[in-house]
């Protein structure tokens, strides 16, 4: 890897930035060699330092294996984001796993099976649906924007995933956490107070969670 110019990504989704100023992005589809015209379809966690330099944190060809950085495999991450400690959160849209990046390059599995479905609980055996947003509090609480199961989820510092909003049906109802409504919610943001900004891809709203 190497500064820019001389490379170029392919097929970019998520991106967030770390306390020390450096930029995160998924790269889906791995990237394009500028100088070779080489198209690597990879698919990894890039960053890009404060200075300009790109590299790879993570990531390899698609797949699924947890370890440290190209040794680690991903299948569609989207949505990523950071917390106070540099920490890497990752939604694994085709993966069906939410990831987790230390600063090191450590890839682990914070939540999820691999296996599309729809299942509060323990981590280990909770279930998602083409995740894609992600978003992390100051309290190490842990977000998900649920695409296919038109829902946000909440993963405890403990490691307990629950349903914060949305009852799975498709549409559109402000309301209480239990009654709301959502269409397809692609993306998260969380504000300092706690509130949580949500991104509906097909209902074409923003919406917003009050802080618990």
């Amino acid at each position: 890897m190497g500064p820019q110019p001389a490379l170029s990504f392919n097929s970019l989704d998520g991106i967030a930035i770390g306390p020390d100023g450096a930029l995160y992005v998924s790269d889906t589809k791995g990237y394009t060699d500028i100088t070779t015209g080489v198209t690597v379809n990879e698919q990894r966690i890039r960053k890009i330092s404060t200075t300009g330099v790109v590299s790879t944190l993570a990531g390899g060809p698609g797949g699924y294996a947890d370890g440290v950085g190209s040794a680690a495999r991903f299948q569609s991450p989207e949505g990523l984001a950071v917390d106070a400690h540099g920490t890497i959160y990752v939604a694994e849209h085709g993966g069906a796993r939410i990831r987790k990046i230390t600063s090191d390059g450590q890839v682990s599995t914070l939540a999820g099976t691999g296996n599309l479905g729809y299942k509060d609980g323990p981590a280990s055996t909770a279930q998602f649906f083409r995740p894609a947003g992600i978003a992390v509090d100051t309290f190490g609480n842990v977000f998900v924007a649920e695409y296919g199961n038109h829902c946000i989820r909440k993963i405890t510092p403990a490691g307990e995933v629950s349903t914060l909003a949305g009852t799975r049906q498709i549409g559109h109802t402000d309301g209480p956490l239990q009654t709301a409504v959502f269409d397809q919610p692609t993306a998260l943001a969380i504000g300092k107070d706690g509130v949580l900004y949500v991104s509906e891809y097909h209902g074409n709203v923003i919406r917003t969670i009050s802080a618990e």
